[in-house]
C-alpha cells in the first residue's frame, strides 16, 4: 500500500494513515479516495458546520 497519497494535499501516507472514503464517480463506478488525518478532520468540520447552519436556518 505504499505510494498512496492524500487526495487533497498530496501528502504521501504511511500504512497507519491510509483511510478510504469511497465517493461515487460516474454512474456505475466507485473510486477510492485517500485522505490524511488533517484533511479528513477539516472535511468533517466543514460538514458539521454546514449541517449546523442548515439547522439554524430552519429554526
Amino acid at each position: 500500500m505504499s505510494g498512496k497519497s492524500c487526495a487533497v494535499c498530496g501528502k504521501i501516507l504511511d500504512a497507519t494513515e491510509i483511510r478510504i472514503n469511497e465517493r461515487k464517480v460516474g454512474t456505475r463506478r466507485r473510486s477510492p479516495r485517500y485522505l490524511c488525518r488533517e484533511c479528513r478532520k477539516k472535511e468533517y468540520n466543514n460538514y458539521t458546520e454546514s449541517i449546523q447552519k442548515l439547522i439554524e436556518k430552519k429554526l
